[in-house]
């Protein structure tokens, strides 16, 4: 006979949400603005957006003087206080907050956050081609030491909905696939970083 004590380490998580409230008009204003922004100044820093017409806005979408954006603000606050478990509204927090237009060939290079604590992404407008392969925002095994070994797991691969997003920790790659489709594909992200560097 023998003991057991089974424990889990190197728990990754990432979390599901949902806009309930107001996801189209919200989506709706969203878009307008970047469509126009990306017609304006067509020539920001891409970061990691690749492809031909792939677009980065400036990192400044919850600072403007729009409702939207204060609902956007809330909307992230929101989701990211979930995943933190705890009123991030009640700290010391920096956020910065920018679009990515993808047309098609557009994609995301494999990369992280560094320097922030939480980063997340929301849905604003998503075009029916768009699946768990194209478009999809995808999360490889991060155990560095399991690549290549029979203990490597699948890439998790999280296909975009309008008014759907995820929070995940800042260090974790990812990368997007190809967007496929003639439509944009337009989606919202943010860096949550705290006075407190342990949270």
């Amino acid at each position: 006979m023998i003991s057991i004590d089974r424990q889990q380490f190197f728990p990754t998580q990432i979390l599901s949400f949902r806009n309930d409230f107001n996801a189209k008009k919200l989506n709706r204003k969203i878009a307008n603005y970047i469509i126009e922004q990306s017609k304006k100044n067509p020539d920001t820093k891409r970061f990691s957006v690749g492809g031909e017409d792939g677009w980065h806005s400036e990192c400044n979408l919850t600072d403007l003087d729009y409702e939207w954006s204060r609902e956007l603000h809330s909307l992230i606050l929101g989701a990211s206080s979930a995943f933190a478990g705890r009123d991030i509204l009640k700290e010391q927090y920096h956020l910065e907050t920018w679009a990515i237009k993808l047309g098609r060939g557009g994609y995301s290079n494999y990369h992280t956050h560094p320097n922030f604590r939480l980063s997340g992404v929301y849905y604003v407008k998503v075009p029916s081609e768009c699946n768990q392969h194209a478009g999809a925002i995808s999360f490889p095994d991060t155990r560095a030491g399991a690549i290549g070994t029979p203990h490597e797991m699948p890439t998790l691969s999280v296909r975009a909905n309008e008014g759907e997003g995820i929070v995940f920790e800042s260090w974790c790659p990812h990368y997007v696939s190809p967007h496929t489709s003639d439509e944009p594909r337009i989606s919202v992200s943010w860096n949550i970083s705290f006075q407190d560097p342990a949270k």
